[in-house]
């Protein structure tokens, strides 16, 4: 570390030489591009010597370049203003000491979404992975009853219960009152999901070359136009690496909370729907948000260094939930009333692989 710190400072003072002296060469002019291949240009050319590394040696070959000791080559021109100069020199300089990447991250934000689009648009057909991993779901029932029901209303509520102790408590409670076949079926049902409720639950979808509709509903965002519209204020940060001879574009999303009044009714229009497939909290019509938590987003774009192509998309996010079912109440002549709320509290992961 030392020793790179070292050679950083000597490279800015020969740079910054360079720059009183005005030295520079000029390069062939860049022909018309789009804003997003542009940006793709400069992430490529900072790599000068194509080693997969954006280190000192690049920037001391665009010192090099920049004092004419190279012939002329458009590749010197990393900011693309048609010259090779000390500016270059900087921009990869600060990329290899962690600076600062040599496009800002609006730039990569653009070049993001346009890849992602291009995929859900152009149909090259994919492979996709989703998994689903519960690591809590904690149940609290209060139930409130009056005549005969309410003998058993204090031994019906339960608070933060995780779902398999919930189920456990429940079935009991109503196998020992006697059971028809298909009630027995249905509390059969429970406790199998009880068992598998942590376990990542996983599917395997292939959207077919050509084929738009397989795109449009399956490739992130489901249903959509579009794949994704996040903006660069809506993103804690993009950062690209260059790994055997792939480009490794990560972008990471900040914290969202929301309540019921704050969450969107069309949760697309989300910052975390802009890009991910989220997860439907409300499953039961008419429950009701009292927390939503997104974070740890996160979504890996893996491209070919030498066309741009897009290889592979991992999404990744951590939600956490607080939901508050519909209250139920029933009156039986005789019996009494009964009153059943129940909130829900739970902490999930989901993940999405695309191998294209």
């Amino acid at each position: 570390m030392i020793f790179l710190k070292k050679t950083l400072s000597v490279l800015l003072v020969i740079a910054m030489l360079f720059s009183v002296l005005g030295v520079s060469v000029s390069a062939a002019t860049t022909e018309t591009l789009t804003a997003e291949q542009k940006t793709e240009m400069k992430i490529k050319r900072a790599d000068v010597n194509a080693d997969g590394v954006y280190d000192t040696t690049d920037a001391k070959m665009l010192l090099k370049a920049a004092a004419g000791i190279y012939k002329p080559n458009n590749k010197y021109d990393v900011n693309l203003d048609g010259a090779t100069s000390i500016s270059d020199a900087l921009l990869v300089l600060k990329q290899a000491s962690g600076i600062a990447p040599v496009v800002s991250k609006a730039e990569l934000v653009k070049l993001f979404n346009k890849k992602l689009n291009d995929i859900k648009n152009d149909t090259p057909g994919f492979k996709k992975t989703s998994t689903a991993t519960c690591q809590s779901m904690k149940i609290t029932q209060k139930v409130t009853a009056t005549g005969f029901a309410a003998l058993a209303a204090s031994s019906l509520s339960c608070t933060d219960l995780e779902y398999d102790q919930y189920v456990e408590k429940m079935t009991a409670m109503f196998e020992s009152a006697g059971l028809s076949a298909e009630e027995q079926a249905n509390i059969d049902a429970m406790k199998k999901s009880a068992e598998d409720y942590r376990k990542p639950q996983s599917k395997t979808y292939t959207a077919a070359k050509d084929d738009y509709y397989d795109h449009y509903k399956l490739f992130p965002r489901e249903f959509k136009n579009t794949a994704s519209e996040v903006t660069a204020s809506e993103v804690s940060s993009v950062t690209f690496s260059a790994v055997d001879g792939t480009i490794v574009y990560t972008l990471k999303m900040p914290v969202k909370t929301y309540t019921e009044s704050t969450f969107p009714s069309d949760p697309t229009t989300s910052s975390y729907g802009k890009i991910f497939n989220l997860v439907n909290v409300r499953e039961t019509e008419g429950s009701t948000i009292n927390s939503l938590e997104f974070k740890n987003g996160k979504v890996v774009m893996t491209t070919d260094a030498a066309t741009g192509e897009v290889k592979k998309v991992v999404y990744y996010y951590d939600y956490s939930s607080n939901i508050q079912a519909p209250r139920q109440t029933q009156t039986e002549s005789g019996l009494g009333t009964i009153t059943i709320d129940v909130t829900t509290k739970t902490k999930a992961n989901i993940k999405e692989i695309i191998d294209l």
